[in-house]
């Protein structure tokens, strides 16, 4: 539901009046400055939010450890380590 052309040029005509024709070229500079600054900001903060959540998964991937089976830990306990005695001369 967008607006068309007829609508567009209804609106210019009405801000001409209003505003005539001095004003109204530079409220339309102003506006472009404004939109463009806007976008500026919106990508910013896009690519600052991007960053902070790839800098986040980078540090939590290192930290995940496979988990530890029940079995793994029974053979751990029950094996003695191999301790040579000395060799006497």
């Amino acid at each position: 539901m967008g607006m068309g052309g007829m609508e567009i040029f209804i609106i210019l005509v009405i801000a001409l009046v209003i505003f005539g024709p001095k004003k109204l070229p530079e409220m339309g500079r102003s506006l472009g400055k404004a939109i463009r600054e806007f976008k500026s900001v919106g990508t910013e903060l896009q690519d600052e939010l991007t960053k902070a959540a790839d800098e986040i998964d980078r540090d939590i991937e290192p930290n995940i450890k496979p988990p530890q089976t029940k079995a793994a830990d029974e053979t751990d306990k029950d094996t003695e380590p191999d301790i040579k005695p000395p060799k006497t001369s």
